[in-house]
C-alpha cells in the first residue's frame, strides 16, 4: 500500500523545486567614473600634500545642492559627468564640470568622482587608484605609493535625494613621476 502522505509530500517539492529553479536572475548593474590622474611634475617634502582649493572639500551633499534634487533623480545609474548634468542649471553645471570628474593640479593633482544609484539599492560603492597603464583592480592606497583616497566617513561621502543616493570620493596623487588611474563604481 502507497503511503499517501509520502506521494503528496514528493509532489509538493517537485512544484517547489520547479518554480525556483524557473525565476530568472537579474545581472547585477555596475556604474563607474574613472579618470587619469597626471603625475605633478614635482617632488615635495611632504606625505599626502594637500589638493587646490577648487578640489578639496567637495562633498555629496555639495554635489546635490549644485546639481538639484530632480537632476540627480533623472541620473540614476549614471556617473556624474557631462551627459548626467545635462538637467542642471547653466551655471551650476559649469561650476560641477569644473570640480567633478576633471583633474585639478596643485600640490596633488586631485579629482573627485560621483556616482548614483537607486535610493532603494543594495549597493556596494568601492574605489580604486592604481598606476595607469597597469591592471586597474591592483588599488594602492598608502602614502608611501604617493597617491591615495579621502572623503568624509572612511573615504567615501554620500548624499540621498528622494529616488538616488550620490557617493563621491576624493583621489589624490602626488608621485612626481607616475599618472594614476582613479575609479569609483557602485553595483547594485
Amino acid at each position: 500500500m502507497t503511503n499517501p502522505v509520502a506521494i503528496a509530500t514528493v509532489a509538493c517539492l517537485a512544484a517547489v523545486s520547479f518554480a525556483v529553479s524557473s525565476v530568472p536572475t537579474r545581472q547585477p548593474t555596475r556604474v563607474e567614473a574613472r579618470i587619469a590622474l597626471p603625475n605633478t611634475g614635482v617632488r615635495l617634502d611632504m606625505a599626502d600634500p594637500p589638493c587646490s582649493d577648487r578640489a578639496a572639500g567637495l562633498v555629496a551633499h555639495d554635489v546635490v545642492v549644485k546639481a538639484g534634487a530632480a537632476a540627480i533623480d533623472a541620473a540614476i545609474g549614471l556617473p556624474l559627468e557631462p551627459p548626467a548634468l545635462s538637467h542642471v542649471p547653466p551655471g551650476n553645471s559649469e561650476w560641477l564640470a569644473g570640480r567633478v570628474g576633471v583633474p585639478v593640479e596643485g600640490p596633488s593633482t586631485c579629482a573627485t568622482l560621483c556616482v548614483i544609484y537607486p535610493k532603494t539599492a543594495r549597493a556596494t560603492v568601492e574605489a580604486c587608484m592604481s598606476d595607469a597603464g597597469g591592471a586597474d583592480r591592483e588599488c594602492t592606497t598608502s602614502p608611501r605609493s604617493y597617491a591615495g583616497m579621502q572623503g568624509r566617513f572612511g573615504g567615501f561621502s554620500s548624499a540621498i535625494t528622494d529616488e538616488a543616493v550620490v557617493t563621491c570620493v576624493l583621489g589624490k596623487n602626488w608621485s612626481p613621476e607616475r599618472s594614476r588611474l582613479f575609479s569609483v563604481s557602485a553595483t547594485y
